[in-house]
């Protein structure tokens, strides 16, 4: 093995306890999910999209890019341009499909926001369930429209991922100010009704759903911290993908993406009480 291997090697290496993390703790919230139809709503829907979306990384995707770096370098031994393509396609397929569930995730915050009471009329879970299908079939179309331009296929994930961070950051924005003019308005009538001491019910409505909001903020900005390397040396690999430094730097960047799959489900446990109670209990119910 020579010395330019190693670090190809090392960084394949570091995705295995990543790719064991993805696969228990995205594990842990679909079967929470299947204990506890009750939390079944269609904003949870979308999270049980991104959880499976998140599982199929580390149980595929990863497994398959260390069998492919490792086979490079004569460690394992499998057919090479098998491993290559199914990474390639595999991984593409499932980050455009994580891309599109966080950006409409986005956006059902902005109109439960909006729509208020008639939020569970229009966006039910039968209706978001069939929508996340079609999102998934778009994703795998989309993906298959690179073969067109092979040698920008990176240049166009990278366009396509910038532009959904511009949504989600311009949804979460809107978000940010519908909340605000709420609260002033709920202050104001507080103040006339001289009510202050008493919760309301609106209050407390708007207070539940700005923490919501701000869980999937997080949600949004750790996979924002994680592409954002990715996103930026994709738009100068094709140009400059003869250097070993960028091209080491570029595979580096695609464990970042990788690793957000393993990041979600200890957010979802420390934000969002009801979900880290039905993880505890499930997990309880697994060791006993």
């Amino acid at each position: 093995m020579g010395t330019e291997a190693l670090p190809y090697i090392v960084n394949a290496a570091c995705n295995i306890p990543f790719s064991m993390l993805a696969i228990a703790g995205n594990l842990l919230i679909l079967a929470s999910f299947i204990r506890s139809p009750s939390m079944i709503t269609p904003s949870n829907v979308f999270l049980i999209s991104l959880s499976l979306s998140d599982f199929c990384v580390g149980l595929f995707v990863q497994p398959l890019y260390i069998s492919w770096r490792f086979q490079d370098y004569k460690i394992l031994s499998a057919n090479r341009g098998t491993l290559v393509s199914s990474v390639i396609a595999v991984s593409a397929v499932l980050c455009s499909f994580s891309l599109l569930t966080v950006t409409f995730l986005s956006i059902d915050r902005f109109l439960a926001l909006r729509l208020h009471l008639r939020y569970s009329q229009v966006i039910t879970v039968r209706r978001v369930s069939w929508f996340l299908v079609v999102l998934f079939v778009a994703s795998i179309l989309i993906c298959s429209a690179t073969v067109w331009f092979p040698s920008y296929d990176e240049f166009a994930a990278a366009i396509i991922a910038l532009a959904s961070f511009i949504v989600n950051a311009a949804m979460y924005w809107k978000i940010y100010r519908v909340v605000q003019r709420h609260k002033r308005q709920i202050w104001t009538q507080q103040q006339q009704h001289k009510q202050a001491s008493t919760p309301n019910a609106g209050l407390l409505n708007i207070l539940r759903l700005r923490k919501l909001s701000l869980t999937l903020f997080y949600v949004y900005f750790i996979l924002l911290l994680c592409y954002l390397p990715y996103i930026a040396l994709a738009l100068v690999f094709p140009f400059l993908k003869r250097r070993y430094s960028l091209s080491f730097a570029f595979e580096i960047s695609w464990t970042f993406v990788y690793i957000n799959s393993s990041l979600n489900p200890l957010l979802y446990s420390w934000r969002l009480r009801e979900i880290r109670k039905a993880m505890k209990n499930t997990l309880l119910t697994v060791l006993k």
